[in-house]
C-alpha cells in the first residue's frame, strides 16, 4: 500500500515575509551584510531574523527584519517584532550583492549617500499616547522630551532626545513642518502597528512595539510612509544645508 508523504507544516509568517518580498522586489541579505546587520541591532531592539534588502542602485536602502524578543514573563518562544531601517549606506557586501542574483560575480557596491540632517541631530520619536512612555523612551536613551512650539505636533507625538534643545531647534523651525507631517503620518497612522522612530547616525528606524501577525501588508505601507520621511528630511537639509534655523 502507498502512503502520501504528508506536507510541510505551512508557516504564516514566513509565507508572510515571502509575499512581502515579492511586493517590494526585495532580497535575502546574507552572509557578511547580515552579520553586519545583526551586530548593528541593539540588545533592546532584539535578535534579527529573516532580514530583507531592498536593492537600489542608489540610496536610501530599506532593509526589513523581525527582532526576536523574549516573551513577557518567559512564557512561550520568541515574540517578533517587525523593523524596517531606510538608510544612506548600502547594507550589501559584495558576497551579498551577488548572491541577489543581480551577477554571477560580485558587483561594485554603491556609495553612501549622505545622510539628509546634521550629523549631530539624533532622536526617537512614538505617538504621545501615554503618559509614561516618554519617560521610558526618554531613560531608555539618556534623552529628554523635544517641545517643537507646534501644539498639534507636540500633542499628538512625543520625541526625546539626548540634545533636546538642539533638536527643539532643528526640527520646530516653520521650514521643518514637512518633516513634523511627516513623522505625524507615520506614528498617528491607525493602519499602522504602534511603534517608535528612531533617526540618527545613517538611518532612520522604524521599530514596531508589539507583534504583527500576518499578513504583512501594514510594512509595505509604513516602507512607503519611511520614504516621504526621507523625502521631507532631504528637502530641509537642501534648503538648510543642516543648519538648526
Amino acid at each position: 500500500m502507498w502512503f502520501r508523504r504528508a506536507a510541510a507544516p505551512s508557516d504564516p509568517r514566513s509565507e508572510a515575509w515571502t509575499a512581502l518580498a515579492v511586493r517590494l522586489e526585495a532580497a535575502p541579505l546574507e552572509g557578511d551584510a547580515r552579520a553586519t546587520l545583526e551586530a548593528e541591532v541593539p540588545e533592546d531592539v532584539g535578535r534579527v531574523a529573516g532580514p530583507l534588502h531592498l536593492p537600489r542602485t542608489h540610496g536610501p536602502w530599506l532593509v526589513a527584519f523581525d527582532a526576536l524578543r523574549p516573551a513577557p514573563h518567559g512564557r512561550g518562544g520568541p515574540v517578533p517584532r517587525p523593523v524596517l531601517h531606510l538608510r544612506s549606506t548600502p547594507p550589501a557586501s559584495a558576497e551579498a550583492d551577488a548572491a541577489l542574483g543581480a551577477s554571477p560575480t560580485p558587483t561594485p557596491i554603491p556609495a553612501p549617500i549622505p545622510a539628509p540632517w546634521p550629523a549631530d541631530v539624533a532622536l526617537r520619536a512614538f505617538a504621545n499616547d501615554h503618559p509614561l512612555l516618554a519617560r521610558l523612551e526618554a531613560g531608555r536613551a539618556g534623552a529628554a522630551a523635544v517641545a517643537t512650539r507646534d501644539a498639534p505636533f507636540d500633542d499628538a507625538v512625543g520625541v526625546v532626545a539626548r540634545d533636546a534643545d538642539r533638536v527643539a531647534a532643528w526640527l520646530g523651525h516653520a521650514d521643518a513642518a514637512p518633516v513634523r507631517t511627516a513623522l505625524r503620518d507615520l506614528l498617528r497612522d491607525d493602519a499602522l502597528p504602534e511603534a517608535r522612530l528612531v533617526l540618527g547616525s545613517d538611518r532612520v528606524a522604524w521599530q514596531a512595539l508589539a507583534p504583527v501577525d500576518p499578513p504583512l501588508d501594514a510594512l509595505e505601507a509604513a516602507a512607503v510612509h519611511l520614504y516621504g520621511l526621507w523625502a521631507a528630511l532631504d528637502v530641509r537639509h537642501r534648503r538648510w544645508g543642516g543648519a538648526a534655523a
